[in-house]
């Protein structure tokens, strides 16, 4: 997935937001951030910064496997896509975080490639149907979504 690669992480990375459409008024990532700041040990957290000229586009936090969830993870957190005064928030909420807990690694990245990047990961979990929470079908397979021509029989006469 594009996301591991440009930040050269191997776990798994789950966007806060529930759908694409959602970064547009990222509430759930506000409030989010907003609780992390009163969490006791928030000050010991991994954190990944990612950036584009001294602006925050996005903050990853690690996850460790626990007894919940069996296995290490990265929460995805942006405001870049949001109108200028949620996008305004969104870094003053980073900044205030990344001066009580310093990012473990800066990575440096054009607003277009990470726009490039949140997109696949939304359309991935579409493909996947791992947005949907209520879903009871199952994905198709391949032999159902496309159509294949029947082979013509060709007739020789004997």
């Amino acid at each position: 997935m594009l996301l591991q690669e440009l930040l050269g992480i191997d776990e798994e990375i789950y966007l806060i937001e529930e759908s694409y459409t959602s970064q547009r008024t990222p509430e759930r990532t506000l409030q989010y951030l907003n609780r992390f700041r009163n969490f006791p040990d928030s000050g010991n957290t991994r954190v990944i910064r990612v950036r584009e000229a001294g602006h925050t586009l996005g903050l990853l936090f690690f996850n460790p496997a626990d007894g919940d969830v069996p296995v290490d993870f990265w929460s995805v957190f942006t405001g870049a896509f949001a109108p200028a005064a949620l996008k305004a928030r969104f870094e003053a909420l980073a900044d205030s975080l990344l001066a009580l807990n310093p990012p473990e690694k800066n990575v440096e990245l054009s607003y277009e490639t990470w726009l490039s990047a949140v997109n696949e990961y939304y359309s991935l979990m579409l493909v996947n149907r791992n947005l949907c929470v209520s879903c009871s079908v199952r994905p198709e397979s391949y032999s159902s979504v496309f159509f294949r021509k029947p082979h013509k029989q060709s007739h020789r006469n004997s």
